[in-house]
């Protein structure tokens, strides 16, 4: 008998989609259509599936190679040879590339158990969300804190029965802290920084049918469930589920999508910041609305930082964000200050001929850092694109001027600012260069960017404050917008999720923008008509 074997590898398009491999008189009977084998390739051993099995001619067969061993894993289901498939022809690669993603490398079974996380117990408090309809369009839920869509992932989880599993997929690994039941509950969790066993014993324990619950970034949508209750995609509008840096390129709201009607189960978008895309899709009637109880939200203000310049307050802190700080730390309640620019000074160029500080490799303006707290200006450049550094030099590079000047406010110049403000109360600045110590000081002032959102342990903020926001919205970029509005959503479920009478302060130059607006709750749907009206087809 002869197995038509695809490897575990990447191969160019040029090379035929399967190898022929003769099967052993002792491996006969066990070997099926989706086995996982090890067979020799050129001048090594590797891993591949097994895709067709057929008996030809004797004397050909012994002409070929001979499968090694059988691996002890349930062969591949149906719906993933053709997934493989897919992933293959929409990427134009070889066959190998599709079931390359599929199938995490085989290792050994490690005598723990695959990796498990606890579920905390936590009390929801609220009415539960309306169930999704099953076999029918994928659903919309836009809910406005944590608990709204851990209750409906509850009453999913209910619904599941022995030998089934919900799956819930996360865009970032941090985004798994965010969970919790009433009751203690146990959920295997699938990511990348597992290792190669942990990979490969969660992989085996799916396949057994062994994980009622299913927490993972988009790899997990790649598991071989034998049956599936329910699939939530939870933030749904962020960008980490698209594979767009290397091959197979893929969104992963298309792969839930195949699988839900694979296993004709629900599928549920679920998103605080719902994407432009969905809440389209929703209102066209492609996706049903899930219906919940009114949202309870924190009180959101947005300060028009035009009115502050003219009272001539040119403090990055507008006068009712100081009053708030001042407020919540009397309450003994923590303050966080969201600040999107990295650094000490943002912009440093010369002050005789104007030469601007870039880094050499990409033409990107440096961002200037204090190594010593004491120094009166930075003493270091970095270019966070490349991962440069060097020291600022004493003249200008172009005209031998002492004059450098230092413009625009990083995070590390606001932490500055409000130490001196506040001298009695921990200052602490989280950002990609500069992670959080643990535990957090009570109370404490926290400035960082969107990287410290997991970190902040968001029930002990009274307030929380965007101070530098209007860059990001006019960028060049595609979604730049929308970027933005997720990001103040997500700053605004967070606050509702762990303190809902906290206070939230967006600080604008751009008081009546419609993402502003949306996140203030004044016109909660005023995004989406702009985005509508933005995205409107020109008549030609």
């Amino acid at each position: 008998m002869i197995a038509e074997v695809v490897p575990l590898r990447r191969l160019p398009p040029s090379l035929p989609s399967s190898f022929s491999y003769r099967i052993p008189s002792d491996l006969k009977k066990n070997i099926a259509q989706g086995s996982i084998v090890r067979v020799p390739f050129r001048n090594s051993a590797i891993y591949g599936i097994v895709v067709r099995l057929s008996s030809k001619k004797a004397v050909r067969a012994k002409k070929l190679k001979e499968v090694i061993s059988l691996v002890p894993a349930p062969p591949l289901l149906p719906h993933q040879h053709a997934l493989a498939r897919m992933l293959a022809h929409t990427n134009n690669a070889h066959l190998s590339l599709g079931y390359k993603t599929i199938v995490p490398p085989p290792s050994k079974m490690s005598p723990k158990q695959a990796p498990r996380m606890a579920i905390p117990a936590r009390r929801l408090g609220i009415a539960h969300p309306s169930l999704p309809r099953a076999n029918k369009a994928p659903n919309l839920f836009f809910y406005g804190s944590f608990q709204e869509r851990n209750a409906l992932l509850f009453q999913l989880f209910k619904k599941t029965n022995r030998g089934e599993s919900l799956l819930v997929v996360v865009p970032e690994i941090t985004d798994i802290s965010s969970f919790f039941f009433p009751t203690k509950t146990t959920a295997t969790i699938i990511h990348s920084r597992l290792t190669k066993t942990e990979l490969w014993d969660a992989y085996c324990r799916v396949a057994n049918g062994k994980s009622k619950l299913v927490i993972g970034t988009r790899r997990a949508l790649f598991f071989p469930f034998q049956k599936l209750s329910a699939i939530m995609v939870d933030a749904e509008h962020s960008e980490h589920y698209k594979s767009a840096e290397q091959k197979p390129h893929y969104h992963a709201r298309d792969i839930a999508r195949f699988l839900s009607k694979q296993y004709s189960c629900p599928l549920i978008f679920a998103s605080y910041a719902p994407s432009f895309t969905s809440w389209q899709a929703a209102e066209q009637g492609k996706y049903h609305f899930l219906k919940k109880p009114p949202s309870v939200l924190p009180s959101v203000s947005i300060i028009d930082m035009e009115q502050e310049m003219r009272k001539e307050h040119f403090s990055p802190f507008s006068d009712e964000l100081q009053e708030e700080i001042r407020l919540s730390l009397a309450r003994k309640q923590s303050v966080f200050i969201f600040h999107n620019r990295k650094g000490y000074a943002t912009l440093i160029s010369c002050a005789d001929c104007g030469h601007s500080f870039t880094c050499a490799s990409c033409g990107r303006s440096l961002v200037g850092y204090k190594t010593n707290p004491r120094d009166p200006a930075p003493s270091l450049l970095a270019c966070h694109t490349c991962n440069v550094q060097e020291e600022i030099p004493p003249f200008c590079p172009s005209c031998s001027s002492p004059r450098i000047r230092f413009k625009g406010k990083g995070t590390q110049r606001i932490a500055e600012l409000l130490a001196k403000e506040y001298p009695k109360i921990p200052i602490i600045r989280i950002e990609k260069r500069k992670k959080p110590l643990s535990p957090f000081p009570s109370p404490f002032l926290a400035v960082g960017t969107a990287y410290a959102l997991p970190y902040i342990p968001w029930d002990q903020v009274g307030t929380a404050a965007v101070v530098n926001i209007d860059p990001l919205i006019v960028l060049p970029e595609a979604g730049a917008t929308e970027r933005v509005h997720a990001l103040l959503l997500k700053i605004r479920t967070l606050l509702a999720t762990y303190t809902p009478k906290s206070r939230f302060l967006i600080q604008t130059f751009s008081p009546s923008h419609p993402v502003f607006l949306s996140a203030a709750g004044k016109e909660e749907h005023a995004f989406y008509n702009y985005s509508r009206a933005q995205n409107i087809p020109l008549n030609t």
